[in-house]
């Protein structure tokens, strides 16, 4: 299983299988975070079999399903866990890694966060704006 680093607390990557959780364990993952939606996994990759496996591995599950054209501040804040190391997957990596920039848009730069990306292999300098927007946004909610 690949995964790439955006931050040393904070992993992405593809789908995961349930056999991958007892290796995320034993590298000291404490949270996974699913940000693929249901009917895109196949029967075996189900977020609740995810989760059960997880679970029995004491490892807390995040279900926070993304479809990549809907983002919300819903799935932005649960896109941040409490724990100590956190992966979060999807189908590629891609979206856990915009739903991160985003949960972290107004807490870190936006030159911060976009380099993070960058130097997990996800540049994504386009975002920027929409980033700082949303920092915006976050900020007055906020207040």
């Amino acid at each position: 299983m690949e995964y790439w680093k955006i931050t040393p607390s904070f992993f992405v990557s593809g789908q995961i299988k349930i056999t991958d959780i007892k290796s995320l364990k034993n590298q000291g993952f404490t949270d996974i975070i699913c940000n693929r939606p249901c009917h895109e996994s196949s029967t075996s990759e189900k977020p609740d079999l995810i989760r059960k496996v997880a679970n029995q591995n004491d490892i807390d599950f995040h279900n926070n399903p993304f479809p990549g054209n809907h983002l919300s501040i819903t799935s932005v804040s649960q896109q941040k866990v409490g724990g100590d190391k956190t992966l979060a997957y999807c189908t590629s990596g891609i979206r856990s890694a915009v739903l991160w920039a985003f949960s972290m848009a107004g807490d870190i730069t936006t030159e911060n966060i976009l380099q993070c990306l960058s130097d997990a292999g996800f540049p994504m300098p386009h975002l920027a704006d929409q980033i700082e927007g949303f920092a915006l946004t976050k900020i007055a909610n906020e207040g």
